[in-house]
């Protein structure tokens, strides 16, 4: 029985590839939180509050067409110097870059809900399926293998 539990906890280790935390991941995360904390120590006024409203609107729109339709589906064309341009606007939503982004989304659609899905539910909890995952070094990785339409272009490689 003993034997039986720990083959099974070692198969299981394999296939959840012994994932590690990333203490700068884990760091960078909570200083972003905590310093979201600053907005009730300073004073409101309508530009701040503006600001608000179109940088999260630029990374939400970012996240969405850019790394989402464009990169990681090909929803639409565009011309390689506007394609940059996009590029640079989806590195505003903090998700890393576009590469990172679509190997990472690609993989999730290939694999998804199975131990291969970085950040399936069914790999953890959760948590882990929304945010725990980002904090692994192995998501730090970036498969250019499922990206390589977009590799070949220097200018996203260096984003």
């Amino acid at each position: 029985m003993t034997h039986y539990l720990i083959e099974e906890l070692l198969v299981s280790a394999e296939i959840r590839h012994d994932r590690k935390i990333d203490a700068p991941s884990v760091f960078r995360f909570l200083i972003l939180h905590l310093a979201a904390f600053s907005v009730f120590f300073v004073g409101y006024s309508h530009i701040a509050l503006a600001s608000l409203v179109v940088f999260y609107l630029i990374r939400y729109w970012g996240v969405s067409v850019v790394y989402h339709r464009y990169f990681s589906h090909k929803s639409f064309t565009t011309s390689r110097t506007f394609q940059f341009i996009l590029g640079l606007i989806g590195t505003i939503s903090g998700q890393r870059g576009p590469l990172w982004w679509a190997a990472g989304h690609r993989k999730h659609h290939r694999y998804s809900d199975t131990e291969l899905d970085v950040h399936s539910p069914h790999n953890g909890s959760l948590f882990h399926s929304h945010i725990g995952w980002l904090l692994k070094k192995e998501s730090l990785e970036t498969d250019y293998e499922l990206v390589k339409d977009f590799a070949k272009y220097p200018e996203i490689m260096w984003l």
